[in-house]
């Protein structure tokens, strides 16, 4: 097993479409499964391998998250989670705060389980684009040294409106939207995994690079991507509780074990098509990341096939990559 983590580069002002089953909503990260199936779909049609052979090559692995250059030092953003308490300060200002928070950065997540709510405080954390991303006061001094007039924007979201011909109808008007990152900032995407052959996997993700891209909408120039780079990046696993960074489907064992009692997690859909045909796929509900569970979870590799459908397998891969984080699940 090799534990890795995968920076993924692109040009200043490309846009990205992450849907979230309307093409009139984006998230701003990819998320695990679907990055996989991406993964999966370029590799099987470029190489002609089997998919199971990509999906043995990967233990877990995170959902892609963004991330900004800084020079010697970067800020990597992950999922802000409910488990995270904030100091009296903070939440005076504004009880609504706690809930607007999006995204926090590897150095608040570090602050948290060194210190819990205590060190949760204005003296340490600072935050950008109306309390969306939450950073510490050191990484915005950072920031604000090696961005001039930063203007508190990471994140612009824009809305296309879209015209679907219909010869024997009427027209159809749909939206699409996407988003890009603010073109002062050394933006980047990036993802943990835990690899048992990082050769096949790696193969995947050159395809996906120079074949593909990241998310929907490729065909109009969305989500191309440049090159990727690997290393190790420590993440302190301190806590009692297991952060997810992935989605997770629980297994068969899991269920049996009731492994949602006293957690604290979201849910999300997954609906869609079979890639390349006009066939829907089975739906299913996979838990969300910053979902924290009192028991190391593994998952499942998830069948989605329709009934009927013999062309292949289609399989979502549902194993989240997690990291330990203290706090109080009963709070």
């Amino acid at each position: 097993m090799v534990k890795k983590v995968y920076k993924l580069k692109f040009k200043k002002g490309t846009f990205f479409h992450f849907g979230e089953n309307f093409m009139s909503r984006t998230k701003y990260f990819f998320p695990s499964d679907s990055f996989v199936s991406a993964l999966i779909n370029n590799y099987v049609n470029y190489l002609g391998d089997k998919q199971e052979k990509l999906i043995d090559s990967i233990n877990s692995i995170s959902s892609v998250f963004f991330g900004i250059d800084l020079g010697e030092e970067s800020i990597y953003f992950l999922p802000s989670s409910k488990i995270i308490k904030y100091n009296d300060d903070i939440v005076e200002e504004n009880r609504k705060i706690p809930k607007k928070i999006k995204f926090i950065s590897k150095g608040v997540l570090e602050l948290w389980n060194k210190e819990g709510k205590e060190g949760m405080n204005k003296v340490n954390l600072d935050f950008i684009d109306n309390y969306k991303f939450l950073i510490l006061k050191e990484e915005m001094s950072l920031l604000k040294n090696k961005v001039r007039n930063f203007d508190d924007k990471i994140i612009s979201d824009v809305l296309e409106q879209k015209v679907k011909l219909n010869y024997d109808e009427d027209n159809d008007l749909f939206s699409i939207k996407s988003f890009s990152f603010n073109t002062k900032l050394d933006v980047f995407f990036y993802f943990l995994v835990d690899l048992e052959d990082v050769n096949t996997f790696e193969k995947s993700l050159e395809i996906l690079i120079y074949a593909g891209g990241l998310g929907g909408r490729i065909s109009s120039g969305k989500g191309l991507l440049d090159s990727y780079e690997s290393f190790k990046l420590d993440f302190e696993n301190e806590g009692d509780y297991y952060f997810l960074l992935g989605s997770y489907v629980p297994n068969d064992e899991e269920i049996k074990k009731n492994v949602f009692e006293n957690s604290k997690y979201n849910l999300s859909s997954r609906k869609g098509f079979v890639y390349g045909f006009d066939v829907k796929r089975k739906d299913c509900f996979v838990v969300e990341e910053g979902s924290v569970f009192n028991n190391e979870v593994k998952g499942d590799v998830v069948d989605l096939t329709p009934e009927g459908f013999g062309n292949f397998e289609i399989k979502r891969f549902c194993k989240p990559f997690f990291i330990k984080i203290r706090g109080d699940l009963n709070g």
